[in-house]
């Protein structure tokens, strides 16, 4: 996926923190290989183990991004509590050395797909429909989604829009995304943060979810209206309308929140170690914008 900032090297981490990999581990790394992608300023790897074991790992450092930490440790609390069904890897061990963090999770066989074709689409929502309920010490969305107000900055002026659509319709979406935090609450276990480079499928084609730093509780249907939405910002606007047409309207309005907050933030300074994360998150919004046009009207009327 274009826009992601290149992790270092798994071998560029210092020799303490591999050392203490290999010690939590019970055996020493033989061969890495590194992964790329994501929104990670750090090294991120597959570890082959002496011992036969793979594991997949990432490590950070507070003084690179501490928002990225502040992400991992929320990561490990999801990972610890996630029903044992759950399509997702599962926490090996959690390491800090340091001002360094490292999440090591069992290694989930397959890849990424490159893009949203219909073989991964319909795999990732047949994972979603074996997600349980949230297990009581998950937080809900409205603790862990970045603020979904974004519409609002552009009506108050506090962001300037960008075109005439924009300036015409700002403060009717403001009202659109206003009480997110009320409409979007359920009980469902949801991922909350679904993009290609956050799934892998399996050699049976089986979905499994990876990266669950936004793992909460919410409404059934908001994994279903963020797949809609990335696959729209993937360019893939047909597929998101017509999955979108399957949810409840509340959907169609986290879409449009989401989209917002893409758009304020795009245009905030840039994340330490992260120099191109405000790019991707402009392109996205420009990408979003087909679908934003064919749901607006609808809602704003």
């Amino acid at each position: 996926m274009s826009g992601f900032t290149v992790r270092p090297p798994w071998g560029s981490l210092a020799p303490t923190v591999r050392a203490a990999v290999d010690a939590a581990l019970g055996a020493p790394v033989s061969a890495t290989q590194d992964i790329h992608g994501g929104m990670s300023p750090g090294p991120a790897a597959l570890l082959d183990l002496r011992d036969g074991r793979r594991v997949f790992a990432k490590a950070s450092s507070a003084t690179v991004n501490e928002t990225t930490v502040a992400l991992y440790r929320r990561e490990l609390a999801v990972l610890a509590a996630l029903p044992r069904r759950t399509p997702a890897p599962t926490l090996v061990a959690a390491i800090e050395v340091a001002d360094w963090l490292a999440v090591i999770t069992t290694a989930v066989p397959g890849a990424s797909p490159l893009e949203w074709d219909s073989t991964a689409v319909s795999a990732t929502l047949a994972a979603l429909d074996t997600l349980p309920a949230a297990p009581p010490p998950l937080p809900s969305l409205r603790e862990v989604a970045p603020a979904l107000d974004g519409w609002a900055d552009l009506a108050e002026h506090r962001v300037r829009p960008q075109d005439a659509w924009e300036s015409s319709y700002a403060a009717a979406l403001a009202r659109v995304e206003w009480g997110w935090q009320d409409w979007t609450e359920g009980g469902r276990l949801t991922h909350a943060d679904l993009r290609t480079d956050n799934l892998v499928l399996t050699p049976d084609g089986t979905a499994v979810l990876v990266d669950w730093a936004y793992g909460c509780a919410a409404a059934p249907w908001v994994d279903c209206a963020l797949l809609a939405a990335d696959l729209a910002a993937s360019g893939r606007t047909q597929p998101g309308l017509e999955l979108l047409d399957n949810l409840p309207a509340e959907a169609a309005r986290l879409v449009v929140a989401y989209a917002g907050m893409l758009r304020r933030n795009s245009t905030r300074p840039p994340h330490p170690g992260l120099p191109t994360f405000r790019g991707w998150q402009r392109a996205r919004y420009d990408a979003l914008r087909p679908l934003l046009e064919a749901v607006v009207p609808a809602l704003v009327r």
